[in-house]
């Protein structure tokens, strides 16, 4: 019958030049099945494809990013090591992680095979999804470390939910302090906001104040100016420039002072006139009555 191949290999990748060493799989009992030397001798190239590919853990998901490497010549029987072995080449962007830690790791096969009725694996069937993963403290070859620990989480089950309802209640308060302290931070912010707010309206004031006093002084130029231009009496001079520095539009008052000031010449030419007239009429007619 078909079966499904999880083995893990406690014994780490080891580097060999630019590619590393991978101990795929070792004869004898394991979690999936019993496996002889004969048969891997004789299926190890099944194991592992040509351009089979490696992933970090073990996943059914097989997700791209997660992927390791690949394998290209795929996996062999090695006499020395008395395994299977295949050498791994590592993706550029990996082989940093792959220095730091894959002396500390092991590998897990994932396969395809034949068992017979005693669980006995009689062959390797070749398959493109086959390979070995690079995985962390994985368990020895037939120790059933994975059932062992499986077994003991369920016993601890009690003791798994305890620890979960203090996590869970260590999350809640967690969760309180940040939201106070997300509180503050908005108060602080509003407060922030306010007094820039309230800044920026003193400065616009302090710039129409000072726009107000450039203007009030621009305009008491122009009405000094205008008052010389035109050559008021001393008295209107006076009342003109005082109602300019009250910040009046004096415009008006200099045009009706220039219209006053003409009047008042031409009466008092008139009177002038009139006076010298007068005097020549009688010197005359005295000495007239004289002779």
């Amino acid at each position: 019958m078909s079966v499904k191949i999880r083995e893990s290999v406690s014994e780490a990748p080891t580097k060999v030049g630019n590619r590393w060493r991978v101990i795929v799989a070792r004869p004898g009992v394991g979690s999936s099945g019993t496996y002889s030397e004969d048969m891997f001798r004789r299926d190890a190239h099944k194991i592992i494809a040509p351009g089979g590919q490696a992933f970090i853990n073990h996943d059914d998901t097989r997700n791209p990013k997660d992927m390791l490497g690949v394998y290209p010549e795929g996996s062999f029987w090695s006499e020395e090591d008395k395994a299977v072995v295949s050498e791994l080449e590592v993706f550029s962007h990996w082989k940093a992680f792959v220095e730091e830690v894959g002396p500390h790791c092991g590998v897990s096969l994932y396969a395809l095979g034949e068992s017979d009725e005693e669980g006995n694996v009689t062959a390797i069937i070749e398959d493109r999804l086959n390979g070995a993963d690079l995985v962390a403290r994985p368990g020895l070859v037939g120790s059933g470390l994975a059932e062992k620990l499986y077994e003991s989480a369920i016993a601890g089950s009690e003791k798994t939910t305890v620890i979960a309802a203090e996590e869970n209640g260590n999350e809640m308060e967690l969760e309180e302090k940040v939201d106070a302290l997300v509180a503050k931070i908005d108060a602080l912010t509003s407060a922030i906001v306010a007094e820039n707010g309230k800044k920026a309206e003193e400065a616009a004031q302090i710039e129409a104040n000072a726009e107000a006093v450039a203007s009030a002084v621009e305009a008491y130029d122009a009405a000094v100016k205008a008052v010389d231009e035109a050559d008021l009496l001393a008295p209107q001079r006076e009342a003109i420039l005082s109602a300019a520095k009250r910040g009046e539009d004096v415009t008006a008052a200099i045009e009706s002072a220039k219209a006053v000031k003409e009047a008042a010449l031409e009466a008092a030419g008139r009177v002038t006139e009139s006076a010298g007239r007068d005097f020549g009429t009688k010197t005359e007619s005295k000495f007239g009555a004289f002779k």
